[in-house]
């Protein structure tokens, strides 16, 4: 059964880097270096973007295509750790929210990536272009990875360059995955925790909290899938 789903009208965050994306050439030339083909060459275009290559090939001007033309680069990762699930109704929360998150990436027209990973597997799915791949992925999720999130994010596959967005969907909040986010943040990557949390109560958690936006971490806390259009859609 297909997950349910919240619709998102609007999410500040990443329309933020979509408006700041479009109105800067500086930083749309320097994240568009992933070649999604080629075309026609159209008078007036820099030569910078000429695909000389292809054009030998064939005798006419060809110029690249880029994978992504205005918005950086955004990883979607959802957490599948067996321990981090307290029960099926928690992750089924998480898949919701993530499988929303695609939804809203889709519908305002921006590509992303998702990581799908395991002890024995680490497959990038471009949202884009995949799309029974990611429904596949969707249909067949489930907690019973060996795999932490922390260590996920460490491992040296995951696409993350300079001026990357990752988005994570996981109950897990502790001092190991400050230091991680801590680490991503060094390298410029911008972060964005929708975290399930049992309580919001105790002491331990408001620590973790502080720590999250000190490290200029966004986080939204989601309790349950009506609240996530509201909690993306301004600001807390």
């Amino acid at each position: 059964m297909y997950p349910k789903t919240a619709h998102i009208a609007r999410w500040e965050y990443i329309d933020s880097f979509h408006a700041y994306h479009r109105s800067s050439t500086a930083i749309f030339q320097r994240e568009s270096t992933y070649i999604d083909g080629v075309k026609e060459y159209h008078a007036g275009e820099q030569l910078s973007r000429i695909h000389w290559n292809a054009s030998a090939k064939t005798g006419e001007w060809k110029t690249k295509e880029f994978e992504r033309e205005y918005h950086p680069k955004i990883v979607l990762l959802l957490d599948q750790y067996i321990h981090m699930y307290d029960n099926e109704d928690q992750f089924e929360l998480a898949v919701s929210i993530f499988t929303s998150v695609i939804n809203y990436l889709k519908e305002k027209g921006m590509s992303f990536q998702v990581i799908s990973f395991d002890s024995n597997f680490f497959q990038v799915i471009n949202g884009t272009r995949h799309s029974h791949h990611l429904d596949n992925y969707l249909l067949m999720s489930s907690h019973t990875g060996k795999v932490s999130l922390e260590k996920v994010i460490r491992d040296s596959r995951l696409p993350l360059d300079s001026g990357s967005v990752l988005v994570v969907v996981s109950p897990t909040i502790s001092d190991n995955l400050v230091t991680t986010f801590s680490n991503l943040r060094k390298r410029n990557v911008h972060i964005c925790h929708l975290w399930l949390p049992q309580t919001l109560e105790h002491q331990h958690v408001k620590t973790w909290m502080r720590s999250f936006t000190r490290k200029q971490v966004q986080l939204y806390p989601i309790m349950n899938l009506q609240e996530l259009p509201d909690k993306l859609g301004g600001r807390v």
